[in-house]
């Protein structure tokens, strides 16, 4: 029997409910099967057809974020059907991104609008109070008239609109309007990072601080990024050098660090922001705003420096002691969830000293982890860790690491005309002059043409 054949019987089966036979079927076809025409996986299919225990048995196999043709979570399938029961499965899953959007910019709490909507039709009280814990927002429009016949007759978009219409005052005081605030006080839109034209040092240096001229010979071709846009490049760099309650770990050189490469970034015809010693929660707020940065439509790709304690490819941590993944913070450039990027180079820079044991790590929640669960993939990145592993606590001073003195040193000799793979090369000279016991990494993560800074 054919893969086709076994892939129409698997899905025929789940929406009948059929899990034996389900089971039995993915021994043949293995979990990473989808359908043709929607591109659904499996884990999809059961979240769409309310089959709980088969959400629980796909868990274990496929990432709750993985994406269809219309970048739709499994997690906007359920919403749009009103299953809570299933989204508070998806919801209880450690490495769920509950601010993931499909292809309309839209996160699954926009689908709970028409199911929020009908509850009110149906004057259930109760049932307004789970959607509402689910992320249901009452002041958010139906994106396409309601199929409810009193809120359609009214011309409501809103469920605050029709509990109004619908005299609904058993269910209107649950809509309270509610500010958004971080661990520190502030709203989500008053954390801003620091330019970094603020971060240009006063003292030249003939080599590190002069301005950097592109190749006067424009690169171009079809196996080449293009990169003739203005900025050329966003930089966004995020210094953890402070820890609460762990003066012990402060890290040394983190601002002088940053002030390298706002001075050599900016040079390279790059813009970009810094952000300082971040909570888990600023952290992901700032990621989350990075994203959906307009500049990152004109900008030709997108470097992102992260410099803290952690371990190499796994983990970082952040200022109030949280542990973020480094998967994570990657996934939020994944094509589906940043189109303004998507076919541009992606580059993220990790400097992480492993300064705090790995019991500590437990301190605070993991966003995410590395499972090997079906999820789509990182395309067009490329990562490169200060270390490939052991401890690198020493490698911060008052004068900066020597691993971001040899990454700077080495754009500013050679990037007008040297490419990635060249200039790596020119890296690993300079960074083992300064640091001779550090072995750095670079990883691929589907870079298939010769990129050029």
């Amino acid at each position: 029997m054919s893969l086709s054949v076994f892939q129409m019987e698997i899905f025929g089966a789940l929406e009948l409910g059929d899990f034996e036979k389900v089971r039995e079927l993915m021994q043949d076809t293995g979990p990473s099967v989808r359908r043709r025409d929607t591109h659904c996986t499996l884990l999809h299919q059961a979240a769409n057809h309310r089959q709980v225990d088969m959400v629980l048995f796909f868990l274990k196999f496929i990432s709750p974020n993985v994406v269809n043709k219309e970048g739709c979570t499994p997690a906007h399938l359920a919403a749009r059907k009103g299953h809570t029961q299933i989204l508070r499965l998806l919801l209880a899953d450690p490495a769920m991104d509950p601010d993931k959007r499909d292809n309309s910019s839209n996160t699954y709490k926009h689908g709970l609008t028409l199911p929020l909507m009908e509850a009110v039709v149906e004057d259930s009280r109760a049932r307004v109070q789970e959607l509402l814990r689910l992320g249901a927002d009452p002041d958010h429009a139906a994106e396409s008239p309601s199929e409810e016949s009193a809120a359609r007759d009214i011309q409501t978009t809103t469920a605050r609109q029709l509990s109004h219409a619908l005299h609904r005052d058993n269910i209107l005081p649950l809509f309270k309007r509610n500010c958004v605030v971080d661990a520190s006080g502030r709203t989500e839109d008053d954390a801003v990072g620091v330019g970094l034209q603020k971060l240009l040092p006063s003292q030249e240096n003939k080599d590190m601080h002069k301005k950097i001229q592109p190749s006067p010979l424009e690169v171009c071709g079809p196996d080449v990024y293009r990169m003739d846009s203005a900025p050329r490049g966003y930089v966004c760099l995020l210094s953890y050098g402070s820890f609460q309650d762990r003066p012990d770990l402060h890290l040394e050189g983190s601002q002088t660090d940053a002030h390298h490469l706002a001075s050599v970034f900016s040079r390279m015809g790059y813009s970009g922001h810094a952000h300082f010693s971040l909570t888990a929660d600023q952290t992901r707020h700032q990621l989350a705003k990075v994203r959906d940065m307009e500049v990152l439509a004109q900008a030709g790709c997108a470097v992102f420096v992260i410099s803290s304690h952690g371990e190499p490819r796994r983990h970082f941590l952040t200022s109030d002691m949280h542990t973020l993944d480094v998967q994570w913070v990657m996934d939020f450039f994944k094509d589906s969830q940043c189109p303004h990027l998507r076919n541009k180079p992606k580059l993220f820079i990790w400097d992480l000293c492993r300064g705090h044991q790995e019991g500590e790590s437990g301190r605070g929640k993991t966003s995410g982890q590395l499972c090997g669960r079906v999820d789509e993939p990182l395309r067009d990145v490329v990562c490169l860790d200060s270390s490939s592993g052991g401890f690198t606590w020493h490698a911060f001073s008052e004068e900066g690491t020597p691993f971001i003195g040899a990454l700077c040193t080495t754009l500013a000799r050679h990037s007008p005309t040297k490419e990635l793979a060249e200039l790596y090369r020119e890296f690993l000279k300079e960074y083992a002059t300064a640091a001779p016991d550090a072995v750095p990494q670079l990883t691929n993560y589907g870079l298939n043409k010769r990129f050029y800074f």
